[in-house]
């Protein structure tokens, strides 16, 4: 007996029929992953990215920062470094004057446009009382870069040293991101415009390069004049960037860079321009080997005048381009000479030397904070150890680095120490701040290159 085949109810499986529960199982997958994507970032960054370190109040920093300690810097009251050191945040709201102008300077500085101000609305009932949100529109406006909202200067140009001397050193602000946030600065020299020029004219140096833009070209300008700057010193190839664009805007700019950071290994930008540079320094600093490492015998500095030529220390050159290598080969330093004051002590200045130190030695605020080399970043760290001993050969009372904060050792000293001391025992007191801290520099930088 033949049997018919017994023939399945409904239509036959379909690739569709099959893939649906899956797709659909999918979709709901995705769908949870973007929600506790959301939460999450919700949880760790609030509106507008507000890292949760930051204290209560208008002004925070957001999740663009890139730790490159330009806030806390203009503004150490304000700003300083969250409890992992991975980034900056607000740790107190700015209240007096002092510290709304020094926040304005960390706003106008920041290379990412990392700090924010909250902005509140007027006309609206808030939970919060009547006072804090009259004190947070207050400084929401007090904090603003731009004049028109609150009638004040723009925060650059400033002077470097607290104490206000010299009178020409100055930070530039507009920190670039391409240069990791590095500190531009302006400089004056009184020196030759050319080789063979017999007069003596007052120049302006920038050093390391503000991101081109024209609040840039209006700070810089506001002390050179429309002629700009006469130099730019490229301390390393890290902090070139727009260096062209500067010399387009000023045809007669100088660009000044070492020779040891091109090629294809130290020239990591790739920026083949950088050879073309106007004043471009070959001879290098002639430091041996040694078994002891504070041993000063057969090394030295290579010096340059302001124009590239070689010259001793013995010198009467109010600023000197000093090879500084380690942090890269080419790292140049730039030496602003101190000024003695006339007077029968003759250890007292008018003003002190300036070392603008590149990445070479900076202060750094991680570990409550030290001298450093930078050991996480550097090329030749032995060869670094060895560079940092000699700027002790050099005249100088101020650190002024590419990163970290200027170290100031006319502020180490207080008012109560200064009144009762010498200034013999005052100079000693300084060198010894000096040599305590270099020390310890050197050791961090030895301990990472064993590693």
């Amino acid at each position: 007996m033949a049997f018919a085949a017994h023939a399945p109810e409904g239509p036959p499986p379909t690739i569709t029929t099959v893939l649906s529960p899956l797709l659909l199982l999918l979709l709901l997958a995705l769908a949870l992953a973007l929600s506790l994507d959301v939460i999450f970032r919700r949880t760790l960054f609030p509106a507008r990215g507000r890292l949760l370190d930051n204290v209560e109040g208008p002004l925070y920093v957001n999740n663009k920062c890139i730790n490159c300690a330009a806030c806390s810097s203009f503004s150490p009251s304000v700003f300083s470094r969250n409890t992992d050191g991975n980034y900056h945040v607000v740790y107190k709201q700015p209240s007096s004057e002092k510290e709304i102008e020094e926040s304005r300077a960390a706003l106008a500085a920041c290379p990412v446009a990392a700090i924010r101000v909250d902005h509140i609305k007027h006309g609206k009932d808030n939970d919060e009382s009547t006072y804090a949100y009259a004190y947070a529109h207050d400084h929401q406006n007090e904090l603003a870069i731009n004049p028109k909202f609150n009638g004040r200067p723009h925060p650059f140009p400033r002077l470097v040293s607290p104490n206000n001397f010299p009178n020409d050193v100055y930070y530039i602000g507009h920190h670039y991101s391409k240069s990791f946030g590095a500190f531009p600065y302006l400089v004056s020299s009184t020196t030759s415009p050319s080789e063979s020029a017999k007069s003596m004219s007052k120049s302006w140096i920038m050093v390391d390069t503000p991101k081109y833009s024209q609040s840039a070209i209006d700070t810089i300008e506001s002390i050179t004049g429309s002629n700009g700057p006469s130099y730019l010193v490229l301390t390393h190839v890290d902090d070139t960037a727009d260096h062209n664009k500067w010399k387009n805007k000023y045809p007669n700019l100088k660009r000044i860079f070492h020779s040891g950071d091109l090629g294809p290994v130290y020239n990591w930008i790739g920026d083949d321009s950088l050879e073309d540079v106007e004043i471009l320094l070959g001879m290098k600093s002639p430091v041996v080997s040694v078994s002891d490492l504070y041993e000063k015998q057969q090394q030295r500095l290579q010096l340059f005048d302001i124009n590239g030529n070689p010259i001793e220390n013995d010198n009467d050159n109010d600023v000197v381009l000093v090879h500084t290598p380690g942090h890269s080969p080419g790292s140049i330093s730039l030496l602003k000479r101190p000024k003695k004051s006339i007077s029968n002590d003759n250890s007292e200045y008018e003003y002190p030397g300036v070392l603008f130190t590149g990445d070479t030695y900076s202060y750094t605020t991680r570990d409550d904070g030290h001298m450093t080399g930078f050991p996480r970043y550097g090329n030749d760290l032995r060869l670094q150890s060895k560079i940092i001993p000699l700027l002790l050969d050099l005249d100088w009372l101020i650190i002024a680095p590419g990163h970290g904060h200027v170290r100031d050792y006319t502020a180490t000293t207080t008012t109560t120490m200064t009144s009762t001391m010498t200034s013999t025992a005052t100079a000693k007191h300084n060198n010894d701040v000096r040599e305590k801290e270099m020390v310890d520099a050197i050791d961090e930088l030895l301990h990472y290159s064993q590693n």
